[in-house]
């Protein structure tokens, strides 16, 4: 480990769930009770409809955690914005060398966040550590949806994308991602089109310390699709080059079905017409969304983006304290 200490500061968005968060601190507490890194916590407040925060905060007694800090949002932006504010927030700040990204219900474990930091710390060459799930505990039906998501992920964007939010990061390279308007979407497609060097680090899934988890099929798609629009532009480039190519397709099979009606007796009565009919209408097809998809491009290429450095400040509420470690008399 280097031998000038370094500041860390924890990101984790809340939604409601206080509870869960108020039981992870004190066990992230003790997993860094004998790493000598000052430490402090963001929590990112997504427009919580939940009162009672401050009932568990006064219960805590912390040994390594210093601070913790509530940033309140105005509303409700999704875990994906909510950690972007966070992060923007933190970078403007500077007041740390080292961020540490983890949800805070205890599916991100903190032994696991202890490797995530010493990897950091003790390498600097590369700029973001993520941590890579050994083993997943949801149901069947879940996990079969995620890997059909890592497969159509990677047949449009030609990317695969293998970690999600948990991860470590210098603050120069948070810096440079939340100058990135994809950071806006979603944090770890984001991290992987940066170009900043990534790490894979080993994790398991922890166990939900509290609450119900609000990733379900539909979020779960809406989640795919966030990642996906990252690559936008790859994504419709290649359906672009698919519709085209269908047209093509359509065309030449078109024109052979019109040759073989009047070169050959093969043509079975009304089939030219009911063939030919249906090729015309899937050429149409095909050329309608490859118009539209080239309109896309030329449109998300003019359209202002959310960039989380210059536009987090519009979402931010306030900040709150909610914990300082007490100050030793000299």
């Amino acid at each position: 480990m280097n031998n000038v200490q370094q500041r860390v500061t924890v990101v984790m968005p809340v939604y409601n769930d206080w509870e869960s968060f108020f039981r992870l601190v004190p066990q992230l507490d003790a997993a860094f009770a004998d790493v000598d890194v000052p430490i402090s916590i963001v929590a990112v407040d997504d427009g919580s409809e939940a009162s009672n925060y401050l009932e568990f905060a006064h219960r805590l007694q912390l040994s390594r955690i210093g601070e913790i800090t509530a940033l309140h949002l105005v509303c409700n932006v999704g875990h994906q914005r909510a950690i972007a504010i966070g992060l923007a927030d933190v970078a403007r700040r500077r007041e740390c060398d080292l961020v540490l990204v983890m949800d805070s219900d205890g599916e991100d474990r903190p032994e696991d966040a202890r490797v995530l930091v010493e990897a950091a710390l003790g390498e600097r060459e590369a700029a973001f550590f993520v941590g890579q799930r050994r083993k997943r505990s949801e149901s069947v039906a879940f996990k079969v949806s995620y890997q059909l998501y890592k497969r159509v992920f990677r047949l449009l964007t030609g990317k695969t994308i293998d970690f999600g939010n948990f991860s470590a990061a210098t603050i120069d390279g948070i810096t440079k991602l939340v100058y990135s308007p994809h950071c806006w979407n979603h944090f770890a497609a984001a991290v992987l089109r940066s170009g900043i060097p990534i790490r894979r680090i080993r994790t398991d899934r922890g166990d939900r310390l509290g609450g119900r988890s609000s990733m379900n099929f539909t979020a779960l798609i809406l989640l795919g699709l966030s990642a996906m629009s990252v690559y936008s532009e790859i994504v419709l480039v290649r359906v672009l080059v698919a519709a085209l190519g269908c047209s093509l397709v359509a065309f030449v099979a078109f024109v052979g079905v019109v040759l073989i009606r009047i070169f050959s007796n093969l043509a079975i009565p009304g089939w030219t017409s009911t063939v030919g009919g249906l090729l015309i209408l899937l050429l149409f097809q095909a050329l309608a969304v490859s118009a539209g998809t080239a309109f896309q491009i030329l449109g998300d290429r003019s359209r202002p983006l959310v960039v989380p450095a210059i536009d987090a400040n519009q979402f931010i509420l306030g900040r709150e304290g909610l914990y300082a470690a007490p100050r030793v008399a000299v």
